[in-house]
């Protein structure tokens, strides 16, 4: 999973960019900077995906 910021200067044209990418590894990992009081883990979001 690839969680992206936005970037923006108000006379500019916005701007993605990776801010992190999520693996099994560290999922522990996972947030949404955005709004940190909702708890999302990569467990529940992948739990109907046969790997």
């Amino acid at each position: 999973m690839e969680i992206y910021e936005l970037d923006y200067d108000e006379f500019e044209k916005p701007n993605y960019y990776l801010w992190k990418t999520i693996k099994e590894e560290n999922k522990n990992e996972l947030k949404i900077i955005h709004f940190p009081n909702i708890k999302i883990t990569f467990d529940d979001l992948f739990d109907e995906v046969d790997i």
